[in-house]
């Protein structure tokens, strides 16, 4: 018998949260995880999908504020800055 297509109840899978919770994974499962990710390009299809999905949400001032402040001194992708350096003053 299989579980496919049903769904955990609520309790059960507060169960299984509670289970899970704390848990390390090992090196080699942490290594094996990144290497099958590695290389992995999203689709211009997905990517556009991810880029829609943004657009239209705004931020509060304060929102706006830490963020400025979190990205404060982190050096600027290289296109960034040549844009910044290339725009007209």
């Amino acid at each position: 018998m299989s579980f496919r297509g049903k769904q955990h109840s609520d309790d059960t899978r507060a169960k299984i949260s509670a289970a899970m919770r704390g848990r390390k994974k090992s090196p080699q499962h942490v290594a094996k995880v990144a290497s099958s990710l590695r290389g992995f390009r999203h689709s211009d299809e997905a990517r556009k999908n991810m880029s829609a999905g943004q657009k239209g949400i705004l931020h509060s001032d304060d929102t706006r504020a830490k963020i400025s402040a979190s990205l404060r001194g982190r050096p600027r992708k290289r296109k960034a800055a040549n844009e910044i350096l290339s725009a007209p003053a």
